[in-house]
Order: C-alpha cells, then structure tokens, then sequence
C-alpha cells in the first residue's frame, strides 16, 4: 500500500497484503512475560487475565487441523454491570493484541483497498482491490463473519466540499470523527462500513475505540467482551500458519544450526508455515525483576529446496520475551504496541512475504476518568463531558466485575492535553502532567485563565486514585491560557 493511501487510523499495524504476501513468525514457541509496571498496576488478578488470552491460543490445534465449522460468527458478549461501571475488559483487549501480533490485523479496513489514485479538476482515477479474503475458499471476499461490507470514496474536492463515489447496493455510510473532515484538498479516502453486523472478528475490534475519541465505531465498548475466537479468527490462524502456506523465509535473529546442523544449516529459504504456535511465558530472575531466566528452544525447522522438503535441527536462545506486557500511560489510547519497523520483507519489492521479528512490546494505558471541555470563548457556558474508564475482568456468569487498579492512594496523576481543533488523534499535543496531591476522594477544580489573575472553573475532578485526562481543542485564534487544579476538600 502506498503510504498516501494510508487509511487515517490511530494504531492500526501494518497494511492490508494480498494472500502469499502477509508477515508471520516463523518459529514455534513465542516467549512473552510482564514488566514491573504491568505486575505493579495490575498485580496477580491483571496477569490472569492475560494467561487466559493467552490460552485461548495455546488451545487451539495446530493450523492444518482446524475445524472452522466449531468456530461462531459472533463472540461478543456484554456484561450490563460492568457496562455501567465503565469497565474495560482486560483479557478481550489483551486477545485483540495478541492476535495483531500473529500477523491478523484490523480486517474491516482491507475489505475494499485504494490501490491507485490521482486527482485533478474535479476529475479522480482510481483502483479498489478486495483484500480480506474468505478463509475456506481463499477468494476476495467483502464479508467478514458474516457481516456485509461496502465502501464510499471521499475525495475533497476544495476546501469546504467532497465528492463521494459510491459503491452500488451499499444502503449507508457512516463517518467517523478521524475521517474525511481533515483531509487535504485533492486526497481521498476509501471508507469500509458494515452494511449489517451480524457477526464481528475479534481481529477487527479496534482496542482504542473503547475511549469516546475512538477512531472507529465498533461495537466492542465498555461492559463489552469476547467469549472466544469467531470464524474469521481461526480461519485467520489456519491460513497464516498452515503447512500447506509456502513462503519465502529467513530465520528470526538468534536462531542457529543445533546437533549435527550446528556448523551448516540454511537461513533463508521457502517454508510451510510452523503449523502450531505456543506461547511461553518467561519468568524474572528471582534477585533481579528486569532480568528474565533465559530459555532454550530446540526444534525441527522445515524448508523446501528442489522442490523437496527438507528438515534441519535449530536453537533459539533466548534471553528476553519476544512480547513484553507493560503498562504506561499514553494519552488518548487504551493501548499500544510496537510497530512493524523491525519486522523483515523478503519478497522481491516490498510487499512481503515477510516475517515478524521480536522484540515486541503490548502497552496498556493507565486507564481513568477524563474530563473534555469545548468552547473556543472559555464561558460558564462552555460543553463539558466526562468520561469514566477503568480496566476490569468479567464475563457472562452472575459473579460481579472485578477492577482492575492499584490501590488508592493520595496522589492522582493528573495529565493536560491539548489538541488542535482539527487534530490528528493519534498525535496530541501533551500541554503538562502533574500530580494532585490530596486525600483519597478529594475534589479539585479545574481553571483556567489569560492573565493569573481572573480564573473560571471549567469542571471538577475526584482523586480516585490512578489516572485523570483533562482534553481541551485549540480553536482559531485562542489566546494563550494558563491552567491550574485546586483542591476542594473532600467528600
């Protein structure tokens, strides 16, 4: 994919490929462990909710030996209770990830791709591709777990206007807040939309529309969870790493000839895919928590050469996970991860195939109430939304959601950002972070002034412990602010 025909999404990884063209691993344990930051926030409750994502794929059987047909269209479920707690969902935010790490990213935006564009006077040429893909028969495929997509070409055609190009049969569109309104004159975009939403892939819930300034309206919100892999998913995981999926392959770093291949064994060659991949976790050292006990895998590595396939003995010492579970708070997302920047393309141009290298880091967001003002002239009348979030475990059953926080304590970590009135989401400007020093349930009001002198109120925040967001839009021709919290008491 061309970068220009990128699709606008804050975190997506990678680009929709065409089949035979996709990033995988190549070997059949993958490591992963927790930080300090993730077992402080967290503790032990936070930790089983990843083991049990991370079951999920270890359970599953080894790529050739699939059964799609045990696999339903829709997993996602809600839990009412933690719907109005405003609970997130640790372990389905940690599924959604993990599967991202396999190579499977966010299908809704691959159902229909801009390939080519140009635009001049009001005259545009361009291409769509299909490239989500029906898992069975491997043919372009514009539904995904039985949800119908069509898609609607958006080009600004001047300052103030679009021209839309529809495609015929779709029965509506719909627009998301990071779309179409901040495109430049003479660039398009190519929207996907659900025409019915039968049935959602995990691969497609994009984890930060959990938080109201979500990129995409998914269905997956507070109190929201999945019961398990869908249709699409496995169909994903089967394809990816059947062995009947020949690819053109170099070793990740650190893997050697072991045994008799110790001195001569072959890195880059064409090879099925490992069949089945597990997860394994490593543990910190016990006088050290961020030194990992090192672990040795050996296995037999298959490749093909003169059309014939080929085994070899290799080792793979590792001392580091490949996937790191920590927890750091980055602004507006619910959680972040590392890019593909590292992973390694060998096909013949940059299109893949390719293979997907470690280090890998899965980040979740120090999760709290948020507070948004809006109102270019700071009035009494200004429009204030809050938005309450914590992580949590549930699931179908009567027992009640767990939060998931670090206790409470007298410090709140208290972070300001500022955006632009047409902001790129996914790049706020962070005006300050501090600290709200005060009792535990404490209120501290926010303020803001031009001259230190004259101050308003703008809204009212409680020391809960754990984060607190304040957003505010930069419209045209503001004046320079200051800001400033003051502690009300306690209630």
């Amino acid at each position: 994919m061309a970068p220009p025909l990128a699709y606008h999404v804050p975190g997506a990884i990678g680009g929709p490929m065409k089949l035979g063209e996709g990033y995988r691993w190549n070997v059949p344990v993958i490591t992963y462990g927790y930080d300090k930051s993730f077992l402080d926030y967290f503790g032990t409750n936070g930790v089983a909710q990843v083991e049990s994502a991370i079951q999920i794929f270890n359970s599953l059987p080894p790529a050739s030996q699939i059964v799609l047909t045990n696999y339903p269209v829709n997993t996602t479920r809600q839990n009412f209770i933690a719907t109005s707690q405003s609970l997130v969902d640790l372990k389905s935010t940690a599924l959604v990830m993990l599967e991202e790490q396999l190579g499977l990213a966010q299908p809704s935006l691959a159902v229909y791709c801009l390939t080519n564009f140009s635009y001049a006077d009001f005259d545009a040429e361009f291409g769509i591709d299909i490239r989500n893909y029906d898992p069975v028969r491997l043919i372009p495929w514009p539904i995904i777990d039985s949800t119908f997509y069509g898609h609607l070409l958006v080009i600004r055609t001047s300052a103030s206007e679009f021209d839309a190009y529809p495609e015929p049969g779709n029965s509506w569109i719909s627009f998301g807040p990071f779309g179409t309104p901040y495109l430049p004159v003479g660039e398009a975009y190519n929207l996907n939309s659900s025409i019915d939403t039968e049935g959602i892939a995990l691969a497609d819930y994009e984890p930060n529309a959990l938080l109201h300034y979500a990129a995409n309206n998914f269905p997956l919100q507070a109190g929201d969870y999945f019961s398990g892999l869908t249709f699409d998913d496995a169909g994903g995981i089967s394809y990816q790493f059947s062995t009947n999926n020949i690819k053109l392959e170099s070793l990740i770093p650190g893997v050697y000839g072991a045994g008799t291949n110790a001195s001569n064994y072959i890195n880059k060659a064409f090879r099925p895919g490992v069949d089945k991949i597990t997860f394994q976790r490593m543990q910190y050292t016990s006088d050290n928590e961020d030194s990992f006990i090192p672990v040795t895998n050996d296995y037999i590595d298959t490749y093909i050469t003169n059309d014939v396939l080929q085994h070899q003995k290799l080792e793979r010492v590792i001392t580091r996970p490949d996937i790191l579970f920590t927890v750091n708070y980055i602004g507006v997302e619910a959680v972040s991860c590392s890019g593909t920047t590292n992973w390694v393309n060998n096909g013949l141009q940059n299109d893949g195939p390719g293979v997907i290298q470690p280090p890998v880091t899965i980040n979740f967001n120090r999760l709290g109430s948020s507070l948004e003002y809006n109102d270019p002239n700071y009035t009494t009348n200004g429009v204030v939304h809050y938005y309450p979030a914590s992580w949590g475990s549930f699931d179908g059953t009567t027992n009640a959601p767990n939060v998931l926080l670090p206790p409470v304590t007298n410090v709140t970590d208290f972070h300001f950002l500022l955006f632009p009135i047409n902001f790129t989401p996914n790049e706020p400007q962070e005006a300050g972070t501090w600290s709200l020093m005060g009792q535990s349930n404490a209120l501290f009001s926010i303020q803001t002034s031009t001259d230190l002198s004259n101050w308003l109120t703008i809204g009212t925040i409680t020391n809960v412990g754990g984060t607190f967001t304040y957003l505010d839009s930069v419209f045209p021709n503001t004046p320079q602010r200051y800001f400033r919290t003051v502690p009300q008491g306690s209630n």
